[in-house]
């Protein structure tokens, strides 16, 4: 079985992330992982949008 990978674009760079923790928050990774501290916690309940996360699959070869 192929080790859990989390790729996504930040600033228009990928990032890639591999042996990610389904336990693991996006909060943790940006802020811990990546060092990007600017990232903040919201209400910490969902409610307040704060946390959202925009998924999309990219098409092509660019």
């Amino acid at each position: 079985m192929n080790a859990p990978i989390l790729q996504f674009v930040w600033h228009g760079e990928i990032v890639t992330l591999p042996n990610v923790p389904p336990t693991r928050t996006l909060l943790q990774l940006l802020r811990e992982d990546l060092g990007h501290s600017a990232t903040k916690e919201g209400c910490n309940e969902g409610d307040c949008g704060a946390c959202t996360v925009v998924l999309a699959e990219q098409k092509g070869g660019t």
